[in-house]
């Protein structure tokens, strides 16, 4: 017998090894989850209704079936109803929308914010570059900052109306989940699901004023600025024209 037919011998009792002890670990794994349903119901985030049928599903090994005299817990029957589980599903889908309308508000707030600070930084640009009217290298020094501004200003304008739309079926999601929670009986889950829509348009409605309230003056800033340097250039074509006469 050569190397090459005792590597392969030995590759395939490695391999059926392996294949043996993945076995025994897979069996004793669903041994473990079907004499606990909780813990069916942990892993799958759903009642107690679906993680028996869940438990139940997974087929024990032979041998263990022979062996074992153990007993499956007795079931409560009022939790396989239709209608616990529908209310169970409801107050899932509730959860999930309530955390799709919490993290799109907490995104909008934010970038609101920002658009907000992006103009203030721009008038306070602006006043600077008034300032300096007569230094032309500072002038230009500033003119290049305020580009830059003005483009993160239009970064975030445009995350915002993406955010914006965003939060609209957000709302809608929400809104729907709380209808089908009233109609499923889950009363507390469409209670919770009003207040935080509720929540929500309070919040960004303030971060809305603020961001308005920041751009009505960045548009009176603009006109300030655009009135002072028409100023300062009549005086200096002023002052131009008094040099030429002399």
């Amino acid at each position: 017998m050569n190397a090459n037919c005792v590597r392969r011998i030995i590759l395939n009792a490695a391999k059926q090894y392996s294949n043996i002890k993945a076995g025994q670990m897979i069996t004793q794994s669903a041994r473990n989850i079907t004499r606990c349903p909780s813990t069916v119901s942990r892993i799958l985030g759903i009642g107690s209704g679906i993680s028996i049928y869940a438990a139940l599903a997974v087929k024990p090994d032979e041998s263990e079936s022979k062996t074992s005299t153990s007993k499956l817990p007795d079931i409560d029957a009022s939790s396989l109803t239709h209608t616990s589980i529908i209310k169970n599903a409801t107050s899932l889908t509730v959860n999930a929308a309530s955390t799709l309308l919490s993290q799109t508000t907490l995104a909008l707030i934010e970038t609101l914010q920002d658009y907000a600070k992006e103009m203030y930084t721009l008038m306070s640009l602006m006043d600077h570059q008034i300032m300096m009217l007569a230094n032309e290298f500072e002038q230009e020094k500033v003119g290049m900052l305020m580009i830059e501004v003005r483009g993160e200003i239009e970064t975030k304008r445009l995350q915002v109306e993406q955010l914006e739309s965003m939060l609209h079926f957000a709302v809608k999601v929400m809104e729907s989940t709380m209808q089908a929670a009233f109609q499923s009986g889950c009363d507390a889950a469409a209670i919770l699901a009003s207040e935080r829509i509720q929540q929500a348009e309070m919040q960004v409605e303030s971060a809305r004023k603020i961001a308005k309230n920041a751009l009505e003056n960045l548009t009176e800033k603009q006109k300030h600025s655009i009135e002072a340097t028409a100023k300062h250039e009549k005086e200096k074509q002023k002052q131009q024209t008094q040099k030429d006469d002399d």
